[in-house]
């Protein structure tokens, strides 16, 4: 296994890396993260069971304020050709474009996210404004919204104090259920859904259970 850091420009590869891994994790915390806890130990497994594959890292929070928030300008240039694009215009879509072909060019998207205030870090919102891009990650035909990124596979890497896959707290989860529609927006449907949940009650056991589960991934 072969891993990256972006920011980096997508260039071809050694005819044996077969697939490309990108890894977005988002947990201003880094290393003292549970989802990064979670993600350490699927890339470990991994490395074993995909020798071969490039893995391709985007540590949002260590972008800091590299991964601005859209603007007028960003809003404005992704809904007119790039011929009709001003100079201002196409600078402000350089970050975007290098993060769209980062995802286009994976096979397996693996996002490690903790639960902030019922939902998404900011970055990880962030980074999914810059790459939901009308032409490039979905488009609308006759039979209207069609997401362009079919075929590839997403990992989700979940850490919550609270329990929200089952009872009162389902209802209060705009995390899971979040980026599943995101990820189905752009055509990725083949998701699966790994959870530290609970981890202001029992936290050792929501991350042995959560490490159980994740062992059958492949």
């Amino acid at each position: 296994m072969r891993k990256v850091r972006g920011p980096l420009p997508i260039v071809p590869e050694r005819i044996f890396m077969t697939s490309t891994t990108l890894v977005i994790t988002s947990s201003p915390v880094g290393k003292h993260s549970v989802s990064t806890l979670l993600l350490d130990d699927l890339l470990e497994r991994r490395s074993k069971t995909h020798p071969h594959e490039r893995v391709v890292v985007r540590d949002l929070a260590a972008m800091g304020g590299s991964l601005p928030h859209v603007d007028g300008t960003f809003a404005d240039a992704i809904f007119i050709t790039p011929d009709q694009r001003t100079v201002e215009q196409q600078q402000g879509l350089t970050l975007s474009d290098e993060l769209v072909n980062e995802l286009i060019a994976a096979t397996t998207v693996v996002i490690a996210s903790p639960m902030y205030n019922r939902t998404v870090p900011s970055s990880l919102k962030a980074w999914i404004d810059h790459v939901v891009r009308p032409g490039l990650t979905f488009t609308y035909d006759e039979k209207g919204r069609k997401g362009l990124l079919s075929g590839k596979k997403a990992i989700l890497l979940c850490a919550t104090g609270g329990v929200y896959s089952k009872g009162d707290g389902v209802a209060e989860d705009f995390l899971v259920p979040y980026l599943r529609c995101i990820l189905e927006f752009m055509g990725v449907k083949d998701v699966s859904v790994y959870r530290a949940e609970g981890l202001a009650i029992d936290y050792e056991g929501a991350v042995r259970s959560a490490k159980e589960l994740l062992a059958v991934e492949n």
